[in-house]
């Protein structure tokens, strides 16, 4: 091979033109990453047998095509600097749906796996192989890049481990009627539908034609008559519960409750002796189901009051529960790896996208008849 071959990472056959063949085959020629191990069976097929006569049969004007590439180059005039102020500009247009070995893994997401010698995928990945273990199977549908338990062609968005549907075919217009869901009516109409495809409604879910009924009690927490309000892309849940907060004498109130999931019992979201208040008056958590309910980002974090038990008046034994202020918190709902917390927040942030991004109001001018301006912090 002559020398200039170490300066080309990549070699297509034709002299410059992408259509020009070597027999039946258009040659490209690649470095790998490292050493290449020789194949276990030097047995070849016939056609196997026919693109090495044909690559046998190119290799001289293949080796000519690189050394004068590599000379016409060496002797090209450096450009000259550009003007003064001058610009150009440049259109791409990135097509994330290459496949070059057809495996059903996209040759992007294969190069981000075989450039991470720690991935468990590593050594299936080869955007120009689609086979490359020999086993008979196309790579893409052993490969997992996003390790979501779904192989990248059989998964809808193989880059995302937080979404592992099946590819299938998407239905023009459906019909599936929710025939599990319980009284009073307003129970059925669906109030939201994250991007798992999962629809909430307040007293349970629905997903692929699975109906969960959402629990409403749970006896450890003294919590009853939970229903849901708002969800997150994790499946994770919101809403409101009565929940007695102490026993002797009987203090209940309305508070905000929480699903870790569809399946799980609700639990009243608390931080030491604070409680996510749900008071009726309050428009971003209202008690009936047709107007807005908060917002519950993907880390697990929502924007509303908080109240915990004082003295009426101070110093008596009479307790009851008040709401320290006007000001709102960041509420985070706790799971494992993820304490509860409550962070206090301007009064008029209402909404949240994540720990950067959240909105609501300016209090000041929230005047009668006026509109609110939106603030984004």
């Amino acid at each position: 091979m002559d020398p200039a071959w170490a300066s080309v990472p990549l070699y297509v056959s034709g002299g410059g033109s992408y259509l020009a063949l070597h027999g039946n085959y258009q040659v490209t020629v690649w470095r790998p990453s490292g050493p290449t191990p020789p194949p276990s069976s030097l047995a070849l097929s016939p056609e196997d047998m026919d693109f090495r006569d044909s690559l046998v049969g190119a290799f001289d004007s293949m080796n000519a095509e690189v050394a004068a590439s590599l000379a016409s180059t060496r002797n090209a005039p450096v450009p000259l600097p550009p003007a003064s102020g001058s610009k150009a500009f440049w259109r791409i247009k990135a097509d994330w749906g290459v496949d070059s070995d057809l495996d059903g893994s996209p040759d992007w997401l294969e190069f981000e796996v075989l450039g991470n010698p720690t991935h468990p995928f590593h050594a299936l990945a080869n955007p120009f192989d689609g086979d490359v273990d020999l086993n008979g199977q196309a790579d893409g549908t052993q490969l997992d890049a996003d390790l979501d338990g779904r192989p990248d062609a059989q998964d809808v968005l193989p880059s995302d481990s937080t979404f592992n549907q099946p590819v299938a075919a998407l239905p023009r217009y459906a019909l599936f009627p929710i025939n599990s869901a319980h009284p009073p009516s307003a129970d059925k109409a669906p109030l939201q539908i994250n991007n798992r495809g999962r629809v909430l409604y307040l007293n349970g879910t629905w997903s692929a034609g699975d109906w969960k009924l959402l629990e409403t009690e749970n006896q450890q927490h003294t919590l009853t008559g939970a229903k849901a309000r708002s969800m997150n892309d994790l499946d994770e849940i919101v809403g409101s519960g009565n929940y007695r907060v102490q026993a002797d004498p009987v203090i209940e109130s309305s508070h905000v409750a929480y699903w870790t999931a569809p399946n799980a019992k609700p639990a009243p979201l608390t931080n030491g002796n604070m409680f996510a208040a749900n008071p009726s008056i309050e428009f971003v958590f209202p008690i009936d189901g047709y107007r807005a309910a908060p917002f519950l980002s993907n880390d697990g974090q929502m924007i509303v009051n908080a109240c915990d038990l004082r003295s009426d008046p101070p110093d008596t034994p009479a307790r009851v529960l008040r709401l320290p202020g006007n000001n709102r918190y960041i509420w985070t709902l706790p799971k494992e790896g993820r304490s509860s917390t409550h962070i206090e927040v301007e009064g008029g942030m209402t909404y949240i996208h994540d720990e950067q991004l959240y909105w609501g109001w300016d209090v000041a001018d929230n005047t009668k008849g006026s509109y609110p301006a939106l603030l984004i912090r």
